[in-house]
């Protein structure tokens, strides 16, 4: 997903007769033009400040509700877990823990944004049209696409598929340098344009990576969208935690269970400041005593670090929310017992 709004844009009018929006200049500027105004208009865009809508990925029986503001807020609910923008700072609630988004995965929800998302990132948070370059046009398997591009001196970037017989974007090919796969090429689908108010957006979307054929994203479908609905203006507000944190004993971390996974994981309320406090990082290794049986996880900063993991091992990590989970992997805790929500849990660092 990508980025966001404001302003009014001035535009001006070219000798062909094809209004083009400022600092888009030639043939590009004419494909983007026509793009916004297949969507209803650049000057009713600029008026959406901001949207609602519920996401759909059938995939994996998931769904999230979405606000957006065209500044950049956003807040993004799933069952027990909220993560959120305020303008200021990237936050995340769950299972009543809050906490700041660690910077490493800021990244991932910088572009979870109005504009970033619905109209591709193609106009920035003050308004503006993004630059593109005019790359060519082609045909193939019967359809007609305009090309632009906005890729740098290494060829890193973005291709946008614009089809060329009805002007609406419907592909981008993205190409970066991924600290964890290297180059890495992906294509973003766009589909089922249809209105919503004064304006046309697309209700359903997909990535897939070029390189390996992984889906990324697996088809996304927004359903429920209202446009400048937005009442409450602490709507994007980093909420109050509801739960108390675990505390820490003579070196030993007294927590409970907050929640169990469908796939069988423990979600306890130990946050990352906590786990601190008694000097684990990734790769050691922690006993955890539940309900009488203690259990040795080795803790991993990452997700991506657990590529090796044979089924039963045991792991922790925070799973990119507020507070720890306890898993063994592809099996699930809960089968070593009848574990469930309040069940104290005492941690301490392996011998």
């Amino acid at each position: 997903m990508k980025r966001c709004i404001v302003s009014l844009v001035a535009c001006m009018f070219l000798v062909t007769g094809i209004w083009a929006a400022d600092g888009v200049e030639g043939d590009a500027g004419k494909v983007v033009t026509r793009y916004f105004d297949a969507l209803g208009g650049l000057d009713k865009l600029l008026a959406v400040e901001s949207l609602t809508a519920t996401a759909r990925m059938d995939a994996f029986n998931f769904q999230y509700d979405l606000t957006l503001h065209a500044d950049g807020r956003f807040k993004m609910v799933e069952d027990n877990k909220t993560t959120g923008f305020d303008g200021k700072i990237y936050w995340q609630e769950n299972y009543g823990l809050v906490a700041d988004l660690d910077e490493s995965v800021v990244e991932r929800y910088e572009d979870n944004t109005l504009r970033g998302i619905f109209t591709q990132g193609l106009i920035d948070p003050a308004g503006k049209v993004k630059s593109l370059d005019f790359v060519r046009q082609e045909t193939k398997h019967g359809k007609s696409w305009m090309i632009l591009s906005d890729l740098d001196e290494n060829e890193f970037g973005k291709l946008y598929f614009f089809n060329g017989d009805n002007g609406l974007l419907e592909k981008v090919v993205n190409i970066i340098d991924s600290e964890d796969v290297g180059m890495e090429k992906t294509v973003e689908m766009y589909g089922s344009y249809t209105a919503a108010g004064d304006i046309k957006l697309f209700m359903s979307m997909e990535i897939t990576s070029i390189s390996d054929g992984r889906r990324i994203i697996p088809p996304l479908v927004f359903t429920d969208v209202k446009l400048n609905s937005i009442t409450d203006p602490k709507v994007f507000d980093k909420p109050v935690p509801t739960i108390e944190k675990a505390t820490v004993t003579k070196g030993m971390i007294q927590g409970k269970v907050l929640g169990v996974s469908g796939r069988g994981s423990l979600i306890i309320n130990v946050t990352q400041d906590v786990l601190d406090t008694i000097k684990i990082q990734s790769g050691m290794e922690f006993d955890a005593e539940i309900k009488g049986k203690t259990f040795r996880f080795k803790h991993l900063d990452s997700i991506n670090d657990a590529a090796s993991l044979g089924s039963g091992d045991l792991i922790s990590l925070f799973n990119d929310t507020p507070a720890l989970w306890l898993v063994k992997a592809y099996v699930g805790l809960t089968g070593e017992g009848e574990f469930a929500v309040g069940d104290t849990v005492t941690i301490k660092k392996a011998e």
